[in-house]
Formats: structure tokens, sequence, C-alpha cells
């Protein structure tokens, strides 16, 4: 395999990757089990709450489970929204990017300088619509656009190149 892009790293880009990672991050079942831990600890004032609406319950107890409720459904896009800002804030990260992807590794180019990232040192991969994304280690990843790619056959080849090494998307 030998593929070259040219390409620069967007808002777009980050966000998507970031949500794509939540998606299959352990963290997201720490998520779900502290929700459970809150809602079982909630559950002694909503079963003693009095009727505050006649009908309704504690008007302290809904507005927790609502609260709730929201945090558990966007905790994921805060967390790629401040990854966002966190990539952006550095000056080097986001501009253009040459990458050449052989048998062997995933060259790359930028302002912020040259770096060698063998296929062996990436654990696994996925990908969303918009990127592919390569896992290196807890917390760091490679996102790749596919608009990148010259063509939908070349997104095909790369994406049998990453099965072929690492297994099917997590």
């Amino acid at each position: 395999m030998n593929i070259v892009l040219d390409y620069d790293v967007t808002r777009s880009d980050v966000y998507s990757a970031g949500l794509r990672h939540s998606r299959i991050s352990p963290l997201k079942w720490v998520r779900l089990v502290m929700g459970a831990i809150l809602v079982l600890l909630a559950l002694p004032e909503l079963l003693a709450a009095t009727e505050v609406i006649p009908g309704r319950g504690s008007a302290t107890v809904a507005i927790f489970f609502v609260l709730l409720a929201i945090l558990i459904q966007y905790t994921p896009r805060l967390d790629a929204y401040f990854l966002v800002r966190r990539f952006f804030s550095n000056p080097v990260l986001g501009k253009s990017i040459h990458a050449e992807m052989t048998d062997e590794s995933l060259n790359s180019t930028s302002e912020a300088g040259t770096g060698r990232l063998g296929w062996k040192t990436i654990t696994k991969w996925t990908e969303s619509a918009e990127v592919f994304l390569l896992m290196v280690y807890k917390g760091y990843y490679v996102p790749i656009p596919k608009r990148a790619f010259q063509s939908e056959a070349q997104i095909e080849e790369f994406r049998q190149f990453l099965t072929s090494r690492m297994g099917k998307a997590a």
C-alpha cells in the first residue's frame, strides 16, 4: 500500500474524532455506571418526596432527573467540544499535513515537525462518516479525514489495509 494525502485538520474533523472516540472509550461505561449510582442515590428522596404539585412529585427530584439525563446525553459532545478547544489552542496544530502511508508506517510532515508511526504501534481503529481514527494508546489517537482521500476506492483500500493489520473496526 502506498497512499499520499495532503490535508488540513479542521474543527469538524477533531470534533467528529472526539465524538467517535467517546463512543468506543471505556469511559462510556463509567458514565453509565455513575449515572446509575446517582439515580440509586436519589431514589430514597424520590420515594420520600412530598407532592409539591399534586400528582407530580417533588420538583427538586424532577429537576435533578432532568439535569442528570442532559448530563448523561451530552457528556461525549462536551468532551469533543473541549478537545477541539485544546487542539486548536496550540498554534502549530490544525495546519497543513502531508501524510504518506506505506505497508510499514504512517509518515507525516507538518509545521509541528515530522513523525513516523509504525502500524504495530496502533492498538485499534474505528471510523465515522467523516474520519478514520487510529488509536495509539489510551487518550492518544490520530484522526485522518476521509475527505483527504482521492476516491472511494482509496478509502476502501485503506479500510481493508487496517482490517488486515488490526482486525475489524472498534
